[in-house]
């Protein structure tokens, strides 16, 4: 399970663009991360810290 955190705002806005389209809060949000991550370009490689967490610099 996931846990996002959002400000009232936008859940406004995510709230009735769900409404607008059928679907649930939860299955309009899950719908919009996969459609965005669908349009990402794949990392080749994820970079890990020596203490295993995920690093955005790379080390030698």
């Amino acid at each position: 399970m996931a846990d996002i955190q959002i400000s009232d705002d936008v859940l406004t806005i995510a709230t009735k663009q769900a409404a607008a389209t059928g679907l649930s809060l939860a299955d309009w949000l899950a719908r919009a991360v996969t459609e965005t991550a669908a349009h990402q370009a794949p990392v080749a490689e994820l970079l890990v810290d020596d203490g295993g967490f995920p690093s955005p610099r790379q080390h030698d």
